[in-house]
């Protein structure tokens, strides 16, 4: 059995942040929504923590593969993929579109609210593959 929704509708969140810090606030605050989180610090790590991901949760700006590049990947990978929730200090217009060409469902930019994230990827996470 997928591990997608597996246990009474819990799905898994994959946080990504190379910001330790901020990798545990999003670990904290996304283990608030009752879905399991698991965290990687590196776009490659990710990349190895994909399957059965029903959300990605990723900064935009890591050493490495960052997480434009990393969406790109999702995106051009196989379906169902992860909805992907963009996280970036870069909040401008281009920013943002930059995210959502990489493949991006949402976009926030830092800082934000705690309650905003968690309205977001619930959001995200109650759309329909």
């Amino acid at each position: 059995m997928s591990s997608r929704g597996a246990v009474q509708g819990r799905k898994t969140i994959l946080a990504v942040d190379d910001e330790p810090d901020v990798l545990e606030l999003l670990s904290v605050t996304l283990g608030t929504t009752g879905h399991q989180v698991r965290t990687a610090a590196t776009g490659q790590e990710a990349l190895a923590h994909l399957d059965g991901a029903d959300l990605l949760v990723v900064d935009v700006m890591m050493p490495g593969l960052s997480g434009l590049d990393l969406a790109r990947r999702v995106s051009d990978g196989p379906t169902p993929r992860p909805r992907i929730l963009m996280l970036s200090a870069l909040g401008s217009p281009d920013d943002v579109r930059r995210g959502y060409d990489a493949g991006a469902d949402d976009y926030l930019a830092k800082p934000f609210a705690v309650r905003e994230l968690v309205d977001r990827a619930l959001a995200l996470l109650d759309r329909p593959a």
